[in-house]
């Protein structure tokens, strides 16, 4: 018993794959399946003469058919009628499916779909055909089923056919290569990014340490003391330009109601509009004569208003006199000027160019580092798709199955 068991043991042991490199595996491949391969050609080629020498003698025993006559001549027309209907359409759809089994490539296929067809549509003619002409169409029926039985057998070598495993094989083997491929690609692509990322990281981390380097230096010192006068001087602008407005301001409705009816006085549109423009474009302050005018109209009762108001608006017209205009467009040209003067000290400030470079570096490095861990994202899920082992698990399978030898392969 134990001698027995050992046999059995022996047996079941597996058989050892033999191991092949990837890049090796189309040789070894046509090695193995080579003489396999042209055998099995020579029967498939053998088949499709067996099937085309039936199909020429199927031909002649239809053209016999077609001139045989018969041995019993007493029947009835209607029965004449109906073997010779039956004899034609016979002889036309047999010969129609030897037409169709003239392309070699499409043979198989043509069987599959046209074989069944065929026999149905002729069951009733043949049989009829059986009652007028019994041997002719008992030779017919055996050569019909020569064909059948050669068809079968063909699809049987096709369906085991070593060429196409093979061809499965060698599709398999170029998948295996293109993942092997794409997965070293990823993985170098992948380690060339991670170290981009690290020089850029390094660059940014620098142009970042020489931001805080520029804020200690002198230079950025003088530039903040200009950005606080520059502060300084547009809080005094608007400070002006807002006491003028007000002043005007306050004048607005009558100056609205006086242009009414006096649509030459144009100038009064100006300063409704904005009264800073309008002083600074007025060289001449032709604008103190209208509002005199406008003063005298209020207090002769042509330009009616409510009492409570005449006194005041007075007082505002005699308040922008020729002193407090040409007052105000002096300062104001002069506070335009100064921040003008600070602006261009600012521009051309060497601490200022130098922070514009480091902004414009420090912007330009923290974008390429969000391209880059973009890029690497997709070269992650590159990386993670590509699966050569389960390629070449299936490459496995296809050899031992066109070969009957068990092999890994090695990538």
């Amino acid at each position: 018993m134990w001698l027995k068991d050992l046999f059995l043991r022996k047996s079941k042991e597996p058989e050892e794959a033999e191991t092949i490199k990837l890049e090796n595996a189309n040789e070894w491949l046509k090695s193995r399946t080579e003489g396999a391969i042209e055998e099995e050609r020579k029967k498939l080629s053998l088949m499709y003469s067996r099937i085309a020498e039936h199909s020429e003698r199927l031909k002649t025993m239809l053209n016999c058919l077609e001139n045989a006559r018969l041995r019993n001549e007493k029947i009835s027309q209607k029965e004449l009628a109906l073997m010779e209907g039956n004899r034609d359409f016979f002889i036309k759809r047999t010969r129609r499916f030897i037409d169709g089994m003239e392309n070699r490539e499409g043979l198989l296929g043509f069987f599959r779909m046209e074989f069944d067809v065929f026999s149905k549509s002729t069951a009733k003619s043949f049989y009829i055909m059986r009652e007028f002409f019994n041997n002719e169409a008992r030779e017919i029926a055996a050569m019909i089923k020569n064909i059948e039985n050669c068809s079968k057998e063909l699809e049987s070598l096709a369906s085991a056919s070593i060429d196409l495993k093979m061809r499965r094989a060698e599709s398999l083997i170029s998948e295996a290569m293109r993942a092997v491929e794409m997965k070293e690609n990823a993985e170098k692509s992948l380690a060339e990014k991670n170290s981009f990322l690290g020089k850029e990281g390094e660059s940014l981390d620098a142009a970042r340490k020489s931001f805080s380097a520029l804020f200690k230096d002198e230079d950025w010192k003088a530039l903040t003391e200009l950005k606080i006068q520059l502060e300084n001087e547009e809080k005094n602008i608007t400070r002006l330009a807002g006491e003028l407005e007000e002043k005007f301001g306050a004048l607005s409705f009558s100056m609205k109601k006086y242009r009414k009816d006096h649509i030459e006085e144009t100038i009064l549109e100006s300063y409704i509009e904005s009264p800073v423009k309008a002083v600074l474009a007025d060289e001449n302050m032709d604008i103190i004569t209208v509002l005199q005018k406008m003063g005298a109209s209020i207090m002769n009762g042509e330009l009616t208003l409510k009492e409570s108001k005449k006194e005041k608006i007075i007082r505002n017209i005699e308040n922008l006199g020729k002193d407090y205009l040409s007052g105000f467009m002096k300062e104001y040209k002069t506070k335009k000027e100064g921040m003008e003067r600070i602006k261009g000290a600012i521009s051309s400030s060497p601490a200022m160019k130098r922070f514009e470079e480091l902004e414009s570096s420090v912007k330009a490095r923290e974008k390429r580092i969000t391209e880059i861990k973009a890029e690497i994202s997709a070269l992650k899920i590159t990386f993670e798709k590509s699966d050569p082992a389960r390629a070449v698990e299936q490459l496995n399978e296809a050899i031992e199955k066109a070969t009957g030898i068990k092999v890994v392969i090695k990538f």
